[in-house]
């Protein structure tokens, strides 16, 4: 039987730091937006929802490009 790759699993409540420290490819997508939170407060227990909210960005667009990263 033939494994097949899976899409990595990200969501809208994944803290930055968890996703920066777990895929760090994905610094460039949140450089890429302006987000610099890879050392503030923020980054630790921030979800990503909460994030693009503050940051104006669309949620799925960023995570699309996120995908796109690490895969």
């Amino acid at each position: 039987m033939e494994i097949q790759p899976t899409e990595p699993i990200l969501s809208d409540d994944m803290t930055i730091g968890y996703i920066l420290k777990t895929y760090p490819a994905s610094r460039a997508v949140f450089k890429r937006y302006g987000v610099r939170c890879e050392s503030c407060k923020g980054a630790v227990s921030e979800p990503l929802r909460n994030m693009a909210a503050n940051y104006g960005i669309d949620l799925n667009s960023f995570l699309n490009e996120l995908r796109e990263v690490i895969s």
